[in-house]
């Protein structure tokens, strides 16, 4: 297995666990920090209650994807540079997914803003 394919899950995996043991209180500080967290003190701090966990969540489903594409690569016989591709593809798709859920729970949690 190439350990490259695991970096973006393995980075999500610490950033959910490091989040989620430290609340940052000031806004634009450390943590999840994106246009609409900064809007108010109560969108900072809901957004670093939520971002910590989904990345968990994102980043343990990502690491399972890769495994399991990586068995793939050793029973199908994929060339190893279109298995770099696909697994590369798939988490830029999670890391805007993972971007969006955050987001989609800031906007229905704070619709006025």
């Amino acid at each position: 297995m190439n350990i490259q394919l695991f970096i973006m899950p393995i980075t999500l995996i610490l950033l959910g666990i490091l989040l989620n043991f430290k609340t940052f209180h000031k806004i634009g500080g450390n943590g999840y920090a994106s246009p609409f967290s900064k809007k108010s003190q109560e969108t900072w701090l809901f957004a670093q209650q939520v971002a910590p966990k989904i990345m968990l969540k994102n980043g343990l489903i990502l690491f399972l994807i890769t495994i399991v594409f990586s068995m793939f690569h050793t029973v199908l016989n994929i060339n190893i540079n279109n298995l770099k591709e696909i697994i590369y593809t798939i988490n830029f798709i999670f890391l805007i997914i993972t971007y969006e859920l955050i987001e989609s729970k800031l906007r229905k949690k704070f619709p006025n803003l």
